[in-house]
């Protein structure tokens, strides 16, 4: 189905708790797709809201991405306008759903204090779904979490980036396979 017609990329969600974090998971999604599924047709998120933006569907597409993090659901209406003005059938949306960051102290030097080595690790939960935007079927869902540690003797954090390839790519690679969950972790290699 991808194979033959382009897809479009929405902004990631996020729920209000989260809200922020969100920014650039749908520009790393691009970054995936076309490594791992390079003749797929992307219309990347810029040119998606460039679209949106120049067909004066701001407000439409505004109100149905408020909707769609109470309701979990893509408005058939709004995304059959927005399918028309950006001239694609298909479109994504990702969502974070869950994302933590731990430092846990590993060795310490103890009349000073002395931090000498901290694990880090981050956790990532999103979700990525497929809708038809002819009629608004929810074609494909799929739910991944990752986690990221590193032993670090300085300041160093796991990256946002980082864990956000790792989960999208797991993601990404349930589509290409047919799944709908995945898990990641340290010790899945």
């Amino acid at each position: 189905m991808l194979l033959q017609e382009p897809v479009a990329i929405f902004g990631a969600l996020a729920p209000p708790v989260l809200l922020g974090s969100e920014t650039g998971l749908d520009s790393i999604l691009v970054q995936v797709l076309k490594k791992v599924g390079p003749s797929f047709k992307v219309i990347t998120p810029q040119e998606t809201a460039s679209l949106i933006n120049r067909n004066d569907l701001a407000a439409e597409y505004t109100r149905m991405r408020s909707e769609a993090l109470q309701s979990h659901l893509l408005d058939r209406g709004s995304l059959k306008k927005l399918g028309t003005a950006i001239g694609v059938r298909y479109v994504f949306q990702p969502k974070l759903t869950a994302f933590m960051q731990l430092t846990k102290d590993r060795w310490e030097l103890p009349p000073i204090a002395l931090k000498v080595s901290r694990i880090r690790s981050s956790i990532m939960r999103l979700s990525l779904q497929l809708w038809d935007m002819q009629t608004g079927d929810l074609l494909w869902t799929s739910l991944a979490e990752a986690t990221l540690e590193s032993e670090a003797v300085g300041q160093d954090p796991v990256y946002f980036e980082d864990i956000a390839r790792v989960t999208m790519g797991s993601v990404i690679a349930d589509f290409i396979n047919g799944k709908t969950a995945s898990s990641y972790g340290p010790s899945s290699d």
